[in-house]
């Protein structure tokens, strides 16, 4: 029998100032090929510029996320505690080469509001919470607010945990008198 799909919240942000460098980047592929064979091909260096950044654009995520797509995969499949280990490899591939994420709308053409590594320290927890581990769900949700103090997913998350925590204290001593 297989463990049951959990309900997987999806939210993506996108940064609109991160979308200028895409459209500078996709004016330049399509500038690029023009100038180079307009003469050759006219119209279709049009579609070849923009193969080319779309190329670039989901090759470059494809290899540098692809722990992370992982992870996310795995999440979907109802597999948890396998996909912690994918968003770990994924937060440490983006510790090392936080250049990466941090010009990300460059390196990878994505304008993503939250990066990577930010992502992956949030799923790991949204994972632990599916596997019923509150402590370790806390634990890593303050994890993501010690290192983004800006993140709304963990303060909301931490924010009901501890509303629940409150609750469950406030019955049990209830409960007793």
């Amino acid at each position: 029998m297989t463990a049951p799909k959990p309900d997987i919240p999806v939210i993506r942000r996108t940064n609109w100032l991160l979308t200028i460098p895409n459209f500078i980047a996709i004016g330049l592929c399509i500038a690029i090929c023009y100038a180079l064979f307009s003469a050759q091909i006219g119209i279709f260096s049009i579609s070849l510029g923009a193969t080319l950044y779309l190329t670039y654009s989901l090759g470059s995520r494809a290899l540098l996320t692809r722990e992370h797509r992982r992870g996310l995969r795995l999440v979907k499949l109802g597999r948890c505690a396998e996909a912690i280990a994918a968003f770990e490899r994924s937060a440490d591939f983006f510790t090392r080469y936080r250049w990466l994420d941090r010009f990300r709308a460059l390196t990878m053409l994505t304008p993503s509001h939250y990066g990577y590594r930010e992502m992956a320290l949030t799923n790991i927890a949204f994972c632990c919470a599916q596997l019923g581990d509150a402590e370790r769900t806390k634990a890593a949700y303050q994890r993501v607010l010690r290192d983004y103090p800006n993140n709304e997913l963990a303060r909301a998350a931490l924010n009901l945990i501890n509303a629940v925590e409150k609750d469950s204290a406030n019955g049990d001593g209830a409960a007793r008198h």
